[in-house]
């Protein structure tokens, strides 16, 4: 068998060779033929790399920084996460070493300067895979040490979020390394939030709430919903709509019958309420995009159908609902979402919803009363 070795996209500049089998020691996947491969399997959009060599779909986006190579006999190109040496020390060891030290002494203008020059490699698949794997424990001890200025926490934050952003191997390898860590993270915001919001401030928060964005929903059970509420009501909109995404991850996916289900998480039924107020208050503002919407919406959407009579949608939520059901109506009839089946599935559950669940069913039956003659 012979394999022709691919350049990733981030190493475009390299040369493309032809090379024979490599003694690999690492465990192989079965081979696989383009023709053996499931419809199923082809609509996947996100290669998930692993330590050994799998197949690429033809609609799949391979991350940067993967060992990429072509196999000749099945004609399929193969990916893998990139093999670390033997040795613990990598490509940024001896940067990492010198912003350590920087910091051990106190310098920390010259440790954000070091750590500024490396922020760049943490947006790479593979790089930010190796930084988590051997520099997670260090940053994670920066951002909890009250001594850290604020200035060091952003840009320890700002690599984290970027290492871990779409990147399941390194977000499970701090999990792994520290299953706690989400907790950590909510306890600085706390104290965080307790101060009055300036600019500098919001930056630091929406930095914490990326890196918990990134980390879920693995870290669902650590998400202190108390301090989520405190920063939507913290006077900074950009936090208020990330706060309001993170929660969304806990109330958007909750079914009736699921292990996440309301019922199931005895949570009183006035701390519902708040977020129902939230959501139905976040999904009315200027702006809003169509991401954002969905996530709301979702989330009310789940909150009612589960919870029923016990929680209330404001008036001015009423209002909102019925002119977006309107409008969504008539774009259903004009056919033009028809290329966008999660767009469709959306606009109908928003129009059917607005009498079904969130009205009188009854009123939904009367419009619809002709379709069932």
């Amino acid at each position: 068998m012979r394999w022709l070795l691919l350049a990733v996209p981030a190493l475009a500049n390299q040369l493309v060779t032809l090379a024979p089998e490599p003694q690999l020691t690492t465990s192989v996947a079965p081979a696989v033929s383009a023709a053996s491969l499931e419809p199923s399997a082809q609509a996947a959009s996100i290669f998930e790399p692993k330590p050994f060599w799998q197949p690429i779909l033809p609609s799949q986006h391979i991350p940067a920084g993967l060992e990429v190579r072509m196999n000749l006999e099945s004609g399929l190109r193969e990916a893998r996460l990139p093999q670390e040496d033997q040795d613990q020390s990598y490509e940024f060891s001896s940067q990492f070493d010198h912003a350590r030290e920087l910091a051990h002494s106190g310098d920390f203008a010259a440790t954000d300067a070091a750590l500024d020059d490396l922020l760049e490699f943490s947006h790479d698949y593979r790089y930010g895979y190796k930084i988590i794997g051997h520099e997670f424990p260090w940053l994670a001890q920066l951002l909890c040490d009250s001594q850290t200025p604020v200035s060091t926490k952003k840009i320890c934050l700002s690599m984290l979020a970027a290492c871990l952003r779409n990147n399941p191997p390194a977000v499970e390898l701090v999990h792994q390394a520290d299953p706690h860590f989400v907790s950590a993270v909510f306890t600085e915001m706390r104290a965080l939030a307790q101060l009055p919001a300036t600019s500098d401030r919001a930056v630091l928060a929406k930095r914490y709430l990326s890196v918990v964005q990134a980390l879920a929903p693995e870290s669902s059970p650590q998400i202190d919903q108390d301090v989520l509420l405190e920063l939507c009501r913290w006077g900074d909109q950009h936090v208020r709509m990330k706060a309001l995404d993170i929660a969304a991850l806990l109330y958007r996916d909750a079914q009736p019958g699921g292990s996440q289900a309301l019922a199931k998480r005895s949570q009183d039924t006035h701390d519902v309420q708040k977020w129902v107020d939230e959501f139905s208050s976040g999904i009315q503002q200027e702006h809003v995009d169509e991401l954002h919407i969905r996530n709301f919406f979702n989330s009310l959407y789940n909150i009612k159908q589960q919870m029923g009579r016990n929680v209330k949608v404001s008036s001015g939520f009423l209002d909102w609902l019925s002119k977006e059901a309107a409008a969504r109506k008539e774009s259903l009839g004009s056919g033009l979402h028809e290329r966008d089946p999660d767009q469709l599935e959306f606009d109908r559950r928003l129009v059917e919803s607005r009498h079904l669940v969130f009205g009188n069913p009854m009123a939904h039956r009367a419009k619809h009363f002709d379709d069932e003659l």
